[in-house]
């Protein structure tokens, strides 16, 4: 029984420093972010956040790590990954605006892609589809090009005809 409770302790402490830091990143760049902030933002003690991480930067990759786990897991239909990532994209404006805009907290926007990159991969793994990891990457880099192009405007009527470019240039790129 203690187990259990145990557990649902941990979720809920990772769970609130993950949220901790991701509010503070749609306020802050990167480099503003440390470990005392995330605790004060959670409510949390530092040495809590050191039982769980030894930084924000591992704390942010176990983060990144599961969003793609989950995007991996959920591999069906058409481009998956894509669709996902522009709709991630629009339901988290403050965080993307701050890390695809802003190119202080590139750090942030290059763990995410190496993330975004890996579920692809995989995805293209589990379809038959063979696709260099450059040309992923390159893809992906193309994707975050016409994110960020977007988001200086965040006109919602454009997003259909962004889908549609991000498709088309994986049938060109990966053909």
């Amino acid at each position: 029984m203690s187990d259990i409770r145990n557990d649902r302790r941990i979720a809920k402490t990772r769970s609130a420093l993950s949220g901790a830091m991701f509010r503070l990143i749609g306020r802050n760049d990167w480099e503003e972010i440390s470990v005392s902030r995330i605790c004060e933002e959670a409510n949390v003690a530092r040495s809590t956040f050191h039982l769980h991480f030894a930084s924000p930067a591992e704390l942010l990759d176990d983060k990144i790590s599961k969003v793609v786990a989950q995007l991996s897991e959920q591999s069906q239909g058409p481009l998956p990954v894509l669709e996902w990532l522009v709709d991630h994209v629009t339901s988290n404006r403050p965080i993307f605006h701050r890390t695809v805009v802003n190119a202080r907290s590139s750090h942030v926007l290059d763990r995410f892609k190496a993330g975004v990159i890996k579920a692809l991969l995989c995805e293209h793994e589990a379809r038959d589809v063979r696709a260099s990891p450059t040309r992923v990457a390159m893809l992906i880099g193309a994707a975050f090009e016409g994110i960020q192009h977007w988001a200086k405007s965040w006109n919602l009527s454009e997003l259909p005809q962004l889908k549609e470019d991000i498709r088309r240039r994986e049938a060109i790129m990966l053909v």
